[in-house]
């Protein structure tokens, strides 16, 4: 079985060590981008199953990198759509409607738990079941 390709980009070495230790190698190909440039450099090149993606970083922004992405889902028709989840200190629900109406299939308040994870996960890779 493949395992689940997870981008996780976030300027936090907190979030990223902790998303590291959660997701098991064994389940989960984990890579890291600590700002928006180099997150939408690796998913362009490495295609992953799924994102965490943080709002407020050096450089680009969460949400310009979200734009990006569902631009470029769009334009390319062969594109599956990544689902994304929102990794942020930010709980307004302004917040929250605005990366809602870009498509996220999650939003996660920091600081968070790891179970949290894991629901957010399974909501956002199998959103039928």
């Amino acid at each position: 079985m493949a395992k689940i390709k997870v981008l996780v980009v976030d300027d936090s070495k907190v979030v990223q060590v902790m998303m590291k230790e959660y997701l098991s190698p064994e389940l989960y190909s984990v890579r890291e981008a600590y700002n928006g440039n180099d997150g939408l450099e690796l998913f362009g090149m490495w295609g992953p199953d799924l994102i965490f993606l943080d709002i407020m970083m050096p450089g680009l922004s969460g949400y310009t990198v979200l734009k990006e992405i569902r631009k470029k889902e769009k334009a390319n028709p062969h594109m599956k759509k990544t689902p994304v989840i929102m990794v942020t200190g930010l709980s307004d629900k302004s917040d929250i409607v605005d990366c809602l109406k870009q498509g996220i299939q999650g939003y996660l308040v920091k600081p968070f738990k790891p179970e949290d994870i894991a629901q957010r996960m399974e909501k956002a890779l199998n959103p039928n079941g």
